[in-house]
């Protein structure tokens, strides 16, 4: 009987976040991103602080804003904070119940990995790396690892990126404090993570399967680090980090030293937004080309479809879109994600804590939401210009941004809005039950 709810309930759950959003034939396409983007020149680089505006004067409805922000207060979500970008000013801030948390910078568990794929690109750029190509146990010839097979020793690159090295690896669909997760097991009980990874027997043929495993990263980051001749996050502060004045953050090490490729990047919320300019831009920082055009576009084609996802396929290392309303994301566990829209000119971040923010939850705020706020009424007599933000202080008022909205768009905004907000509670129903029979099931097993 248990089991046919908990198949009930993830029918339930597929089929709700299938109707967030309707599959469509095509992700991104464009040659760039700024395809899309009304970025001007005159706005001023986010490298020393971001630029503030109104919602209202970056032509988006402060009341769609105002409802959300309602919905995370009135359901207590876990949401730690929430960044938006509009035509390169930053718009909204929120930090929501410790506002000590704008200045912490937040764990992006696998934010990470996008951060990664963006290093890789680099390393070709530079001339580190010969191209995407390049085989990857040719970058460990003092290590000698059980299973090697053709397969094996065809395992490249762009396979890594792709998540399609084709390495038995159990992660996606186990719990991380499983003991049969094998980012755990490598974590708990290896020494030589390297060894581990590619240890591991083959199951698939490379670029022939999608199966999400960490261990990938965590290579790429050996990689560049074999190459670089010192660690991936010395690499990352000399080409990425320090171009974008991002200074207060930590990263993780494997047992060698090696930093780690897939996770425990730490970042404030204000420097991921800079990682989703980045890619808005289309890797242009100021007056210079960090990442390449040609790698950037690479990074947001897709590769791999995913066959258990109707919303997302993958790049290289982000996710996109197969809805309506064209974007990437770099997604981490427990609800850390960058939002890249570029037809809407936005960047979105949130941080969070929060289990049942899955892959497709955090963009069902969005859909339903902050998209629709870049939509709104023409009839605002707002006059209030943008203001510096030297001390990295929101000086802007929301608040004072909805004034000049007609009745009968606060009308239309509140039914509409009651409306979302249902198809939310209704979500997080059969979430919670979701995650409530998956617990009892793992504990039963583990009693078993």
């Amino acid at each position: 009987m248990r089991r046919s709810i908990f198949k009930v309930g993830l029918l339930l759950l597929v089929i709700l976040l299938v109707n967030y959003a309707s599959p469509a034939d095509y992700v991104l396409k464009a040659d760039n991103l700024n395809e899309y983007n009304s970025y001007s020149e005159n706005i001023p680089w986010p490298t020393e602080n971001w630029t503030v505006s109104t919602l209202l004067e970056q032509n988006m409805d402060p009341s769609k804003i105002s409802s959300l922000k309602s919905y995370i207060d009135r359901f207590n979500k876990e949401i730690h904070s929430m960044l938006i970008v509009r035509n390169g000013y930053l718009v909204e801030e929120e930090y929501f119940g410790v506002e000590s948390r704008k200045n912490i910078p937040h764990w992006v568990y696998s934010v990470t990995k996008s951060i990664t794929a963006t290093l890789v690109g680099i390393a070709i750029d530079k001339g580190y790396l010969i191209g995407a190509n390049q085989t990857v146990v040719d970058f460990f010839p003092n290590k000698t690892f059980q299973n090697i097979d053709a397969m094996k020793q065809n395992i490249t690159i762009e396979h890594l990126l792709t998540m399609t090295s084709g390495l038995e690896w159990e992660e996606w669909w186990v719990a991380y404090d499983n003991p049969l997760n094998d980012f755990k097991k490598m974590r708990d009980s290896s020494n030589d993570w390297i060894q581990y990874i590619l240890d591991k027997p083959m199951v698939a043929s490379p670029g022939t399967l999608f199966n999400y495993n960490g261990g990938n990263c965590h290579l790429l980051s050996a990689i560049i680090q074999t190459v670089y001749n010192d660690t991936m996050e010395s690499f990352a502060e000399e080409y990425l980090f320090s171009p974008l004045n991002i200074t207060d953050y930590s990263w993780g090490k494997d047992p060698q030293g090696i930093t780690q490729g897939e996770t425990y990047l730490s970042l404030t919320s204000r420097d991921m937004a800079k990682i989703g300019f980045l890619m808005l831009q289309n890797g242009s920082w100021e007056e210079t080309q960090l990442i390449s055009e040609e790698w950037v576009k690479k990074s947001i084609m897709e590769h791999v479809s995913i066959t258990h996802s109707a919303q997302y396929a993958y790049g290289y290392l982000w996710w996109l879109s197969k809805t309506d309303i064209r974007h990437i994301q770099a997604h981490g566990w427990h609800g850390q994600n960058i939002y890249v829209i570029p037809e809407k000119d936005l960047v979105v971040v949130f941080t969070s804590d929060e289990e049942t923010f899955l892959l497709g939850y955090g963009f069902g705020l969005m859909q339903s939401y902050i998209i629709p706020a870049t939509d709104p009424p023409l009839s605002s007599t707002e006059t209030t210009g943008s203001t510096s933000d030297p001390n990295g202080d929101n000086t802007s008022s929301t608040a004072s941004a909805t004034e000049g909205l007609t009745t009968t768009t606060t009308i239309t905004t509140i039914t509409t809005t009651s409306v979302q907000t249902t198809n939310l509670i209704i979500l997080e129903m059969i979430l919670t039950v979701f995650f409530i029979l998956k617990s009892k099931r793992k504990n039963n097993i583990n009693q078993k």
